[in-house]
């Protein structure tokens, strides 16, 4: 969990060059990481959680690899998580880790 928040933090703290980084619970079990940065294109929104893909974003500042989304949505998938991204260029980003887990029985 703490690798998984500290690459959203570093990716809004990455792209906010002014503004501001909110942290909240929404619904009382989705954590919300919103920034006021520079947003991600919608074109690239679909593809943002593929192994190596960095957006134009990442292109241009030179400081992106390409993994630490898709290493997000592996660790929330493997702990059954539910990772959503909202974004609009030039307006910023919305996180939501969805801790919700569905019930499950464990014995018979």
């Amino acid at each position: 969990m703490q690798v998984l928040v500290e690459q959203i933090l570093s990716n809004s703290l990455k792209y906010t060059k002014t503004g501001k980084i909110s942290i909240f619970l929404e619904n009382g079990h989705t954590l919300v990481i919103e920034d006021t940065g520079a947003g991600i294109r919608q074109e690239d929104l679909p593809k943002i959680f593929e192994k190596g893909y960095t957006g134009l974003n990442g292109r241009l500042h030179e400081k992106s690899t390409g993994l630490g989304l898709f290493l997000s949505k592996k660790i929330c998938n493997r702990l059954g998580h539910g990772l959503h991204i909202e974004s609009e260029l030039g307006s910023g980003t919305k996180v939501y880790i969805d801790f919700k887990r569905p019930d499950f029985q464990l014995f018979d």
